[in-house]
């Protein structure tokens, strides 16, 4: 953990003694995340007709919640595609 935080605030940079630490500390970090990417095609979908506000952000919930159905939340990284 020392080592990641020294990596992210620039005190430490990569090299060969680290450079296979430091990527096993993040792939470890990231183990059991699931990408979730959003398509701009998809998203045109949600968002083809004029919405309000609150129209857009229930609109947008729904989306991702239909995505989303059956994952573990606190797992999920979403990304636009």
């Amino acid at each position: 953990v020392n080592m990641l935080n020294s990596f992210k605030n620039g005190t430490l940079t990569l090299d060969r003694t680290n450079i296979l630490v430091i990527r096993n500390a993040i792939m470890e970090l990231h183990k059991g995340l699931e990408k979730m990417e959003l398509s701009a095609d998809n998203l045109k979908k949600t968002f083809n007709r004029p919405l309000t506000p609150d129209e857009a952000v229930e609109a947008f919930k729904t989306y991702i919640d239909d995505i989303t159905r059956g994952k573990e939340r606190n797992k999920i990284r979403i990304i636009l595609k």
